[in-house]
């Protein structure tokens, strides 16, 4: 288990004016034994900690200073695969994508590159929705990227449409996961969204999953080599 920030753990509760009891009931521990986490001397379980920060209403990272680094860490990388799915896959003419589109074409490239080397390109977590597998990331990164003027988004009918605002940086990939990602975006680029929506539900992933329910990187392993994108 990572080392828990307890002294942040305190300050929420007490913010929230939350009793000792009243957390420790929530996450199921009694009450000495929480007391133990808040002065450092008790650790939690997975679970435990996701609990504690529902009730804290925190992300489970800013509980734990280190899975924070790591996170920001692969969010950084996952905005660099973001802006390049978007470089390679958008339409020639009018360079934009829609958002549904974007999100596949990041999904094909991490479970893809997971199939031919053991590791995904952004180390996030894959769920499933109604239009396809999408990252647990993905609506915060587009977001930031937007704040951050990288991309710029427009309506379009029902539709949400993207653009770079500059060329992608290629620094957090290598030569390889660039090379991947700008042969699915070719491969896709003409075809529009229903059609990857559709054969990204004809997947093993999105086929063996349940209804929001979390993707395995490993069901990507079932699938057929000449049907990974």
């Amino acid at each position: 288990m990572q080392v828990i920030d307890f002294k942040k753990i305190k300050e929420l509760r007490e913010a929230n004016d939350f009793s000792q009891a009243e957390v420790a009931a929530f996450i199921g521990v009694s009450r000495p034994t929480y007391a133990l986490v808040e002065l450092g001397k008790n650790d939690l379980s997975v679970a435990q900690l996701l609990h504690l920060a529902t009730y804290l209403k925190v992300d489970p990272e800013d509980l734990i200073p280190q899975l924070n680094s790591t996170t920001q860490e692969k969010l950084a990388t996952f905005k660099q695969l973001i802006l390049n799915c978007i470089q390679y896959g958008s339409d020639k003419v009018d360079h934009k994508i829609t958002k549904t589109k974007l999100a596949k074409l990041v999904y094909l490239a991490d479970f893809t590159w997971f199939y031919r080397n053991g590791v995904s390109i952004s180390g996030l977590t894959y769920r499933s929705i109604q239009r396809g597998p999408v990252a647990d990331d993905y609506f915060r990164a587009i977001d930031e990227l937007f704040e951050d003027q990288a991309i710029a988004i427009e309506p379009s009918g029902a539709a949400l449409l993207i653009s770079s605002r500059e060329p992608a940086s290629q620094d957090r990939l290598s030569k390889d996961q660039v090379s991947l990602i700008k042969e699915i975006g070719e491969r896709w680029r003409s075809k529009n969204t229903a059609e990857i929506v559709e054969f990204t539900h004809n997947q093993t992933p999105w086929r063996s999953s349940t209804p929001g329910g979390l993707i395995s990187y490993d069901t990507i392993l079932e699938e057929d080599k000449n049907n990974l994108f």
